[in-house]
C-alpha cells in the first residue's frame, strides 16, 4: 500500500466489510477492535538512532546492523486467547513468498486498471519475491514492455524490483526450471525481453 494509506482499508477490502476501530489506551491513535496484540508506543525525532541488527532476512541471508529510530513501549494490551500471528524467515522459499504470491492475486486487477494491456504477473522464488518480476502483456506496438516497466517500478514495492521481464500474452505460471510462460525458460538469457533497472547516473542496480 502507499505510504500514509490506512491499513484498515485493505483489511475491509479483504474481510468485505469494514473493520471495527477503537481508542488505545496511551494515546490517541485507533487500532482494530478485535486485534490479538496491540503494542503502542512512540517514537522521539530528536533521539539519537540506535543500532539495529543483524536480523536475519528473507533473502536467506543476515542483514547489517543499521541505524534505526527508537521506539518506545508504553502499554501492550491482548485480546482473550491471543495468537502470536508471525512468518519465518530462511533459506527461500519460506512463508513470505506464498504471501507475495497471494498478494500478486489481489493487486493484479489494479494493475490491470492502470496497465489494460497486462494479461498475468509473477514474482518468482529465484528472485525473491519483489527482485524479479514476470510481466505478460498484449503488445501491440513498439517499446510497450518498457513503457509497462516503467509504470510498475512507480507503484509502491513494485519499484524494489531490480529485473522485469516481459514475456508473451499467457498466463504466467511457475514451472520447474524457472518459470512458465507458453514454454519452459531454463534460464534468463532465452526470455522475449528484459530490461534491467536503471539507477542515478546511468548506473545499474546488477552487474
Amino acid at each position: 500500500m502507499n505510504l500514509g494509506e490506512p491499513k484498515a482499508k485493505l483489511a475491509g477490502y479483504l474481510r468485505k466489510k469494514s473493520v471495527e476501530l477503537v481508542k488505545c489506551e496511551t494515546n490517541d491513535l485507533e487500532v482494530p477492535a478485535n486485534a490479538d496484540f496491540v503494542i503502542e508506543g512512540y517514537v522521539d525525532p530528536t533521539e539519537p538512532l540506535r543500532d539495529e541488527g543483524p536480523v536475519g532476512d528473507h533473502t536467506g541471508y543476515y542483514t547489517l546492523p543499521e541505524p534505526y529510530p527508537v521506539f518506545h513501549v508504553t502499554a501492550i494490551t491482548h485480546r482473550k486467547d491471543a495468537v502470536y500471528p508471525a512468518t519465518i524467515v530462511g533459506i527461500p522459499p519460506m512463508e513470505d513468498f506464498y504471501i507475495g504470491g497471494a498478494s500478486v492475486k489481489l493487486f493484479l486487477p489494479i494493475f490491470k486498471m492502470n496497465f489494460p494491456e497486462i494479461v498475468d504477473l509473477a514474482l518468482p522464488a529465484e528472485g525473491v519475491i519483489h527482485n524479479l518480476v514476470f510481466v505478460s502483456i498484449r503488445k501491440t506496438y513498439p517499446m510497450q514492455a518498457r513503457k509497462i516497466m516503467h509504470g510498475l517500478w512507480g507503484m509502491g514495492l513494485m519499484k524494489s524490483g531490480e529485473k522485469l521481464t516481459r514475456c508473451s500474452e499467457h498466463k504466467v505460471q511457475f514451472g520447474k526450471t524457472l518459470f512458465n510462460s507458453g514454454k519452459m525458460f531454463s534460464s534468463l538469457g532465452q526470455l522475449v525481453e528484459q530490461v534491467p533497472r536503471v539507477c542515478g547516473e546511468g548506473k545499474r542496480d546488477l552487474p
